[in-house]
């Protein structure tokens, strides 16, 4: 996903209008005939519109109930409204659009590029030639030139880290094994600037991790454990912030004793508590965040 800022509203190019429901939308359209339409959809309570002006589509988004949510709950409405919204990209085929706030607000703007990216994400390692190559949104194009170029790039490496912990969720466990697990975390170190050392199980029986060792018995995979550090020049804590995800490849706790008839199927992603924390030292890492 390419995430870039531009200075100004790009012309015959798709096009996301987000503001509230008394936004002047119209100030954005063409014709007298478009105007009359969206102020009909917006007097029937529609929190998104679609318009076909030919050479390219204006979407328009509403965020109603501002001024009684919290920021916290406007930013989230904002990339849920983005995750919606991205069927009826899909539904177009669309590979490139602008995103704007009409009202200015570049938190808005990036809140909702956040949930787009976010959304668009395909797990398609597996799949042939032709499923791979589907059509899907490949660069969001952020309108707001206040936009410093700093929170861009954060948003880019949020957006990588949450993807690459998703792609190791993802896994099949006959590939993602713990030894498999530990090397994609040497590689992301590698890739965004953190420590990565990964303990053998001769390390382990020597530290006397009984806990781990009992759980390995029941795989013919040998065990791992790693951990990441990350210290910037400039942390502002001296003492570290801990961070544990657990990285159990496949739980199967009995069989007998799992809830539900397809819960086997999900102990693949058993391990997603360490994909996540990989993921967050990635993000960190690579924004290079001033904590230790």
């Amino acid at each position: 996903m390419n995430i870039k800022k531009i200075e100004s509203i790009p012309s015959n190019e798709n096009l996301i209008l987000i503001g509230a429901r008394d936004s002047k939308f119209e100030e954005y359209l063409q014709t007298h005939e478009e105007k009359k339409y969206i102020r009909d959809m917006l007097s029937k309570e529609k929190d998104q519109v679609i318009l076909n002006q030919f050479t390219h589509l204006v979407f328009i988004q509403v965020i109603k109930g501002m001024e009684k949510k919290t920021r916290a709950q406007i930013l989230e409405d904002l990339r849920m409204a983005a995750a919606k919204m991205l069927s009826d990209i899909y539904f177009y085929e669309i590979q490139k659009i602008a995103v704007v706030h009409i009202d200015g607000s570049c938190e808005a703007t990036l809140a909702f590029t956040e949930g787009l990216a976010l959304a668009n994400y395909q797990f398609n390692k597996y799949l042939n030639d032709k499923e791979r190559t589907k059509s899907f949104l490949n660069e969001i194009r952020i309108v707001c030139p206040l936009a410093e170029d700093k929170q861009i790039s954060q948003l880019s490496n949020l957006i990588e880290a949450v993807n690459l912990a998703r792609n190791l969720i993802n896994e099949p466990v006959s590939f993602l094994n713990a030894e498999q697990l530990a090397n994609e975390m040497v590689l992301m170190g590698k890739s965004a600037g953190f420590k990565v050392e990964v303990l053998s199980r001769k390390k382990i029986e020597s530290l006397k991790m009984g806990g781990l060792l009992a759980v390995n018995k029941g795989s013919i995979d040998p065990p791992t454990f790693s951990i990441l550090e990350y210290k910037s020049s400039k942390a502002k804590n001296k003492k570290p912030f801990v961070l544990v995800g657990k990285g159990i490849m496949f739980d199967t706790g009995g069989l007998s004793l799992k809830p539900t008839s397809d819960s086997m199927d999900y102990m693949k992603s058993d391990m997603s508590g360490a994909a996540a924390v990989a993921g967050i030292f990635y993000a960190i890492a690579k924004s290079n965040i001033p904590i230790y």
